[in-house]
């Protein structure tokens, strides 16, 4: 299959593929100025010429994007059955938003600045 790890479109047996990608695929392994890119994986499908390998260019971007937001899911599970041991684990689930909201943020938080402006 083409998602497989060992699936790279370049070898990758044109039979077993589904007809929506045996074509392009065909014009893939056959594309002489292809050969000669080192490329592969996600960089391979981002070169791919978007009006001659659609469906390989589409397929291959959609595979790589889902290992993205996979990262994030798995990242804020984490965080969030970290936030809930121990003695938090009785949070509702408001209190349990706003602190996988801060968790979750890429600012930095100046607490003294925060403690400094409250007492004013």
């Amino acid at each position: 299959m083409i998602g497989s790890k060992s699936g790279n479109p370049r070898t990758v047996p044109i039979i077993e593929q589904t007809e929506n990608y045996q074509l392009e695929l065909c014009d893939l392994q056959n594309d002489i100025s292809l050969k000669s890119w080192p490329e592969s994986g996600i960089e391979l499908y981002k070169i791919l010429n978007k009006e001659k390998y659609p469906q390989l260019r589409n397929f291959g971007l959609k595979i790589f994007s889902m290992f993205g937001s996979t990262y994030l899911c798995e990242s804020s599970f984490s965080k969030m059955k970290h936030i809930k041991s121990g003695a938090w684990s009785s949070l509702n689930d408001t209190s349990l938003s706003s602190l996988m909201r801060v968790n979750a943020s890429k600012l930095d938080v100046d607490i003294s600045l925060l403690k400094a402006t409250k007492y004013k």
